[in-house]
């Protein structure tokens, strides 16, 4: 009902940008606030999209790390103002506050942007699988934002979406705060498949931190079927400055 809501929403008032709210814009972002986004920079490593690409491909500690994953994308980088837009895609407000559709365009135009960016590396996406969220917590939620996420980008690219692929098997502790090798040991196993998948796709999540939900999802890909898995995120955790 919330998201039939939000529609309705959405058609009824002009189209305006998500952040400044004022500009009217086709796109979710108006060109000046498009400019105080901190975009992810290209040139960069494929998974990590932090050290420098080693000769267009994975920099060494990603080539020497898990192969699971040919490339992880995200649109840019969560902080500021993109931090902000991705919170109320996740937790919008009770009432009418939480009606506001702006978050979600935003969100699905920086994952619009990182999907493109990912498809290169799979050469044909022949489909698109969200993170799933365990039966618990979504029933908790009402929605799962990675699902919401995974239609934005298989409508980019034009390729089906398979929300039900994946199913998260265990009902893990929130990763936030643990460093990767604990992330890693918490996630190990934590999903799997439903049914067979093609060959090449494109599995997408809102954050990414270390990724190691994003292996573990891909493992059960793998496992199913998938050849090559890329990662698609609408936002990455920044560096250690």
């Amino acid at each position: 009902m919330r998201e039939l809501l939000r529609v309705l929403l959405d058609a009824a008032l002009p189209p305006a940008c998500a952040l400044c709210r004022h500009a009217p814009s086709r796109d979710a972002l108006c060109a000046r606030c498009c400019a105080r986004i901190p975009w992810v920079p290209e040139g960069c490593c494929p998974r990590c999209e932090v050290r420098p690409a080693a000769g267009g491909g994975p920099c060494g500690p990603c080539r020497r790390g898990s192969r699971r994953l040919r490339a992880c994308r995200a649109g840019a980088f969560y902080e500021g103002e993109v931090e902000g837009l991705i919170r109320g895609f996740k937790y919008p407000k009770p009432g009418p506050g939480g009606l506001d559709p702006s978050p979600a365009a935003a969100c699905a135009e920086l994952v619009r942007r990182a999907a493109g960016r990912a498809a290169g590396a799979l050469g044909a996406v022949e489909g698109v699988v969200p993170v799933p969220l365990h039966r618990r917590r979504l029933v908790q939620r009402g929605m799962n934002p990675a699902t919401e996420l995974a239609r934005a980008a298989a409508r980019h690219l034009g390729c089906p979406v398979d929300p039900m692929a994946l199913e998260r098997r265990r009902n893990t502790p929130s990763q936030t705060g643990l460093p990767r090798r604990a992330r890693l040991a918490n996630v190990r196993g934590a999903f799997r498949a439903r049914h067979p998948v093609p060959e090449r796709v494109l599995l997408v999540d809102d954050v990414v931190t270390t990724g190691a939900t994003l292996e573990a999802a891909a493992a059960a890909l793998r496992a199913a079927g998938a050849r090559v898995v890329a990662a698609a995120c609408a936002a990455r955790t920044p560096p250690p400055r």
